[in-house]
């Protein structure tokens, strides 16, 4: 039997039918690519950047920064992974 998918995963899976790969891809600010190989289990990268932004993104987590107070998840890894 198959483990069912992490709540992330489903979260991601459920927005590209609602609309499509190359949306939700936009949406989360990653490639299409990305999206297509996360979805067909094949993605090569730690897969915890996407989980992060779709938590944040898609399923509306938060956490609480010392600098902006609380914040989506999204917002504080881009925030992050800036120069």
């Amino acid at each position: 039997a198959t483990l069912p998918a992490a709540p992330w995963l489903q979260a991601l899976r459920t927005e590209t039918q609602r609309t499509s790969q190359g949306r939700t891809a936009e949406r989360l600010g990653v490639s299409e690519a990305t999206i297509s190989q996360v979805l067909s289990g094949t993605y090569k990268a730690n897969s915890a950047r996407i989980e992060r932004r779709v938590r944040g993104e898609l399923m509306g987590e938060q956490c609480e920064c010392p600098v902006l107070m609380e914040i989506s998840l999204r917002v504080c890894q881009d925030v992050q992974e800036r120069k």
